[in-house]
């Protein structure tokens, strides 16, 4: 016992006391090196995760908004973790300030909600905080002047490449050729509607999910991208500024070649259970208004102005690269096409080209919507 005692105090003291002891004498004997700070103005995404954070939510994006750095180059993400209280209509208040609000059915827990908020940031350099504590003003500014230095915050390719080398370079190969094997899921036709009653708490969640076949290449993919961006725009308009019946609504689309050339189509938005229908009737309503019109001029700008900024930060980005340019030759098309990406389709986008997305892929005789209803509505 006495031993056993003797070792409890040992580790005690050293977590207290040794630890901190040596972790001053390696500074002494080998000091940090020296980091050359500069002037520099990377595009940057601060993003906060909050559950019920109305108290003091709405001053922290005041906070943030006012910081000393360039606002074309800031973004600000407030991802709410299925939060009961204002706070995802706080958000959502500042939209025109830039503010972009991720309202997670949940809560699933602080983790898996930052996860969702980092994979829809676009900005090059992540800054993460609470809605609690305010940043100094400058504070974004003082953080990326370390990464003037070129020794900050990146791995050298002389570094990296005898690890690569060695363990996947190294790699045995068979030689064989890959391809896809067509296991038989297929979407199914028709409508179907599904309400499942889940739950107490009193909100309500809609998917209506539209698909079908379609042609596969890069026109019909940036096509069905633009309708998603114009159906998104429109559909915050009429949801939660005209009707307030929602505070995030999300529109999104993707095209795939393999098994067979198909089409997904999604909207998704969050209501209170009241409400659920009043909304999936006002978004038929759009669909058809974009199926017959398209878009508006000031839409299309709108558009257009968009996915120059999302271009211009992905341009930057060694991600953006290696995905496009996997897939295109995993698709079978030329790389070289990403170099043109802008002047071919961006500056060229019409009206008539969303209309047209929009009746190829919105039939409204081929979709599955699903509602998500509490199991007792609290009033």
């Amino acid at each position: 016992m006495e031993l056993a005692f003797w070792l409890a105090a040992a580790v005690v003291l050293y977590a207290y006391l040794g630890y901190p002891a040596l972790i001053l004498l390696a500074a002494r004997l080998r000091p940090a090196p020296e980091v050359r700070k500069g002037e520099v103005t990377p595009s940057v995404s601060v993003v906060i995760v909050a559950r019920n954070e109305e108290a003091c939510l709405e001053e922290k994006l005041k906070n943030l908004l006012d910081l000393d750095y360039p606002r074309d180059r800031l973004e600000v993400i407030a991802a709410s973790d299925g939060s009961t209280d204002r706070t995802e209509a706080i958000a959502a208040g500042f939209a025109s300030e830039g503010v972009r609000l991720l309202a997670l059915p949940g809560p699933r827990g602080k983790a898996a909600a930052l996860n969702e908020a980092v994979a829809a940031a676009r900005g090059e350099v992540l800054v993460l905080t609470d809605a609690r504590q305010p940043l100094a003003r400058d504070a974004v500014r003082q953080l990326v002047s370390f990464l003037a230095d070129p020794s900050v915050g990146a791995v050298s390719v002389e570094s990296l490449k005898p690890l690569v080398e060695q363990w996947l370079g190294a790699l045995p190969s068979t030689g064989r050729k890959e391809t896809f094997k067509d296991v038989g899921m297929n979407a199914p036709g028709g409508v179907i509607e599904k309400t499942v009653r889940k739950g107490v708490e009193p909100k309500a969640q809609t998917l209506a999910i539209f698909t079908g076949e379609t042609t596969f290449d890069p026109a019909s993919r940036y096509a069905m991208r633009s309708l998603a961006e114009l159906l998104e725009m429109k559909l915050l308009e009429n949801l939660r500024e005209a009707l307030g019946g929602t505070y995030s609504v999300s529109a999104s689309g993707s095209l795939s070649k393999y098994p067979k050339p198909e089409y997904q189509f999604s909207v998704n938005y969050g209501s209170s259970p009241d409400k659920a229908e009043l909304l999936w009737k006002t978004v038929l309503a759009v669909i058809d208004t974009v199926k017959r019109d398209g878009a508006t001029p000031a839409e299309l700008q709108k558009v257009r102005e968009q996915q120059l900024r999302t271009q211009e930060v992905s341009l930057k980005e060694n991600s953006y690269w290696a995905g496009n340019i996997s897939a295109r030759l995993e698709n079978g098309e030329d790389p070289r096409g990403l170099a043109t990406y802008t002047r071919d389709y961006i500056e060229k986008l019409t009206s008539e080209q969303i209309r047209d997305a929009a009746r190829r892929y919105l039939d409204l005789t081929r979709y599955a919507r699903f509602v998500l209803l509490p199991e007792k509505i609290v009033p």
